[in-house]
Parts: structure tokens; C-alpha cells; sequence
């Protein structure tokens, strides 16, 4: 197995399509290919919370975008 960290957004996309290569036949846990697969799954997602990184949202923010989204009167300026 010739697996290596994600130095570049390069990287970051290589691995995604040989990730992607397998979500129609996920490979068999445990064989080499499994391995590769579980591999490349956390170096995925280890560069994405480094580099993704998403804010949470203000509480009261979101909970009046869901009301809106359900159609409920949101109060506006509390």
C-alpha cells in the first residue's frame, strides 16, 4: 500500500476519486483494499475539518431558520 498524508488540495482531490471508485462496491474490511479504503477515508476527513472548517451557527439564528423553513412566525428582533 503506497499511501501518503494529503499535502495539497491535489492530493485532497486524488484521493476523493479513488474514493469515490469504491462507493459502488465498498471494499471487504480487513483486505488490503479495505484497508486502503478506511485509510483514505480519515486522511479525507482529517484534511477537510483542517481545512473546511465550518463556524457553528448563532443558536437563535438557526432555530428561527428552521421556523421559517416549517413556515412558523419567527419573531424578528427578539
Amino acid at each position: 500500500m503506497n499511501t501518503r498524508p494529503l499535502h495539497s488540495e491535489h492530493d485532497y482531490h486524488e484521493a476523493k476519486q479513488k474514493l469515490a471508485a469504491w462507493f459502488d462496491a465498498l471494499p471487504e474490511p480487513g483486505t488490503e483494499q479495505g484497508d486502503l479504503f478506511e485509510v483514505l477515508l480519515i486522511l479525507v476527513a482529517n484534511y477537510e475539518s483542517t481545512h473546511f472548517r465550518l463556524e457553528a451557527p448563532d443558536p437563535i439564528e438557526a432555530i428561527e431558520f428552521r421556523m421559517a423553513q416549517e413556515g412558523l412566525d419567527v419573531l424578528i428582533g427578539h
